[in-house]
Order: structure tokens, then sequence, then C-alpha cells
């Protein structure tokens, strides 16, 4: 209905599968949706850390490659689910878990999508505080709710307002870190190729980069439903804008941490300070970077929730996670690096055997949804929580969780990659056999 006009209603942008005349975003558009929404402030934080243990800029752009194209290819192959189902990543997922047990995975994706809320609104409050005076005391406190605000404000009007705001940033972020970028390496006068060398921190980076961007995974159809069927180019274009505008990102951090890092600072007044008299030029590219990701991030927690079953409304919801977030942003704004780090090894342990599972599920029946159980698939259950029990010994999130194969590996934590790959095998071999009849797809998606 209203597709001439660019327009999807409130009920079709729920968590039913949108009609075929609704479907009119090109498949270029998630190559904007997803470069926009990663020239953002937790890619650029992320770029500190593998200076803060040691690594020189060759072994940091070695690192962060290899994690960012392993998790962009988990987020492009989710991509490609939403074209063909017109659903929302979770809701998809109900074909493999079952009605009940999707609500249960919906609850985890609410709980993600929280957290990176907090984590974005956190970063683009610091950098608006210091452009404001708003730093000290209670006052930043300001910031933290205008950040809030103007994300509700974007998402409020839905997913189209969303894809021409994300183009836009595209473009305005994309000159802003160009700019940062080429005034990063003036600055930058360090050894690009000899330096320090450490399989632990080379291990670590890898594990968080990964992490960061594979973590967008269950968000992924909740965009790409736009597209209609067969429309062959998702996978590449959500691939290259994704990875391309991640890594861009992350090497600015990275050199604004060798330029200035003093092992304490945190991202936003550490660039206000290199850039000096032009702080203001950082600082509000941190800033848009995280209305950019934050709108992402609202909108599906708004969808995770329905799609666990939650009967209110989806502006009702943007209203409640709204102040929540800003509850949340308010209580981590003095601690940012603990809860960052802490918080990207966390989000592996749910999601990597999950995506497995999806990627899977979608493998084994075709790319169809056919009969969604009412209640559990308890073998679906239990190909992904064996997998996750198997690689407790490799898990290091904090020092006093840490496995005894993550001390051997000097404290890198593998235990995600262990688990996706056994979550897929279990889930063929427990499965294999439901998918040799194909039935008819049914109403039970609601």
């Amino acid at each position: 209905m209203f597709a001439q006009r660019g327009r999807v209603n409130e009920s079709s942008e729920d968590v039913n599968p949108i009609p075929m005349e609704d479907r009119n975003k090109k498949p270029s558009s998630q190559f904007f949706l997803w470069f926009g929404s990663n020239l953002t402030i937790a890619d650029f934080a992320l770029g500190f850390i593998p200076i803060e243990l040691g690594l020189n800029l060759t072994y940091t752009v070695i690192a962060l490659a290899i994690g960012t194209l392993a998790g962009g290819a988990l987020l492009a192959s989710m991509s490609i689910m939403g074209p063909g189902t017109g659903l929302p990543q979770m809701m998809i997922g109900r074909h493999a878990f079952g009605k009940s047990g999707g609500k249960i995975m919906s609850v985890l994706q609410w709980v993600n999508t929280t957290g990176w809320l907090t984590v974005n609104t956190i970063i683009a409050a610091s950098a608006l505080a210091i452009m404001i005076g708003a730093s000290y005391g209670y006052l930043y406190v300001l910031p933290v709710v205008i950040v809030a605000l103007v994300v509700l404000a974007i998402v409020y009007f839905g997913h189209n307002a969303i894809h021409g705001f994300e183009k836009a940033m595209s473009v305005v972020l994309g000159i802003l870190f160009l700019y940062l970028t080429v005034y990063s390496f003036t600055n930058y006068s360090g050894d690009f190729y000899y330096g320090a060398f450490s399989l632990v921190g080379l291990g670590t980076t890898v594990a968080l980069s990964f992490s960061y961007i594979m973590s967008w995974g269950p968000y992924a159809s909740d965009y790409s439903r736009y597209v209609r069927p067969g429309s062959r180019s998702v996978f590449w274009d959500v691939l290259a804008g994704s990875v391309i505008s991640t890594i861009w990102v992350e090497i600015v951090g990275s050199l604004v941490a060798l330029a200035i890092y003093n092992g304490n600072g945190e991202p936003a007044s550490m660039l206000g300070t290199m850039l000096g008299r032009f702080a203001d030029i950082g600082l509000i590219a941190l800033v848009l970077g995280g209305f950019a990701a934050n709108s992402l991030n609202l909108y599906s927690n708004s969808i995770s929730l329905r799609s666990a079953g939650i009967g209110i409304s989806r502006r009702t919801i943007l209203l409640i996670i709204t102040a929540l977030s800003i509850i949340l942003g308010i209580y981590g704004y003095s601690s940012f690096y603990s809860y960052y780090e802490d918080f990207l090894y966390v989000l592996d342990y749910w999601i990597t055997p999950w995506l497995g599972i999806m990627i899977a599920d979608y493998l084994l029946s075709r790319g169809e949804i056919t009969s969604i159980s009412p209640g559990y698939n308890v073998r679906t259950f239990i190909a992904y929580l064996v997998p996750i029990a198997i690689s407790i010994p490799f898990i290091d999130p904090v020092p006093q969780l840490e496995g005894p194969i993550s001390a051997m590996l000097g404290g890198v934590d593998i235990s995600y990659f262990i688990s996706f790959g056994l979550s897929m095998v279990f889930f063929y071999l427990l499965r294999r056999k439901d998918f040799r009849h194909r039935l008819s797809f049914t109403a039970q998606t609601k």
C-alpha cells in the first residue's frame, strides 16, 4: 500500500512478513545502511584496545582485518534471509527453535541491543559533553538525555526514516572521517612495520573485532526484508558496507591512540586533545556516529521485544527503551572501558552458536520458512547448548572466569569459534531428517 510514496504502515513494519508492494528498497540500500551505521564511535573506540594491549600499527591492522572480515561474512549471510521471507531476524529464528523457543532468543537479542544502545549513548554523550562543557558533576546527564532523544526522534518515524538518515550519514560521516584519517596519518610519527608482537594481543584483537561486527547478525533481516526476493547482491552489499567502514574507523581510532594514548583516557577526550583547535570536527563525527548506530539499535530493540510476544505497540516500546537507555547511560558513564571490553566478550557466548544454527537451518530448508512448532524444539536447543558447554574451557571474559585452555593460550578467548562451528554440526546431525519433507508456511509465525 504506500509503496510508491516510500512509506510503510506501522502494522506491516512490525513482526509480520512485509507485503510485496512495500518491499521498495534496492539491494544497494543495504550498503549505505551498514556503511553509515558503522562509521561510528564503538568501532572507533575498539581501535584503542590493540594499542592498549601493546600491538604496533601493522599487527593492529592485520588483527582488525581478520576479525572484521570474519564477522562481516556472518552479518552478510544473515542478511540474505530477509528478502526471501520478509520477516525480521528473530522471527525467522522461530523456524529452528520453535515459537516459544524463538521468544527466548528474542529476549537475549533485546539484552544485546540494549547493551549496544548503552555503549553508543555513553561515547556519543561523552563527545557532546566536551563540546558543550557538561563533562563535570551531574551536568553529564544532559548530553546523555540529548543523545537518547535525538535517536528516538529518528526511529519513531520508522524504517524509511532510518534508511534516509543512514544514507545521509554515509556522506556526512564519510567526509568527517576522511578528514580525521588524513589528520591522524599526518600526526602519526611512529614506525608502521616494527614493534611489539603479542599473540595474546593479536588474538584478543581478532576476537573483539569479530565480536563487534558479528553482533549485528541478529539485526540483519530487520532491514533486508524490505528488498524484493531474488536480489542476489544483498550479501556483497552488506559485506562491503559493513567491513569497509568498520575497518576504516577502527584504524583511525588506533592512530589516535598511538598518537596520544596515556593508559587511562577515553576516546572522545583523547580525540579532542589530538585535534586541538579542530576538536569539534572529530567530536561531531563521534556524536553523529552514535546517532547512526543507535538508530539501528533502538529500532531492532523494539522489534526483538515484539518478537518475544510483548503485546504493546512498537512506538510505545521505543519510549520505554529510550528511558531505560538514559538510565543505563548515566550509570555506565564513568566506567566505560571495563564495561565495553567485557560486554564485547559476553556477546559472543550466546550469539555465535545461534548464528551457526540460523545458517544451518537456512541451508537445510533452502531458504523456505516451513511449519513452526508451537513450543520448544528440544533438539535445536541441544544443538545450541551443548556447543556452549563444550566451549567453556576456551572462555576468558574476565580473569576470574578463565577457562583452562584459554589460560594455556595466554588468555586468548576462542570459545565463540568453537561454539559456532559445533552448533552447525550438531544442528545438522540432530535435525537433518526434519527437512526431508517440506511443509507449507503457516500462520504460526505470528
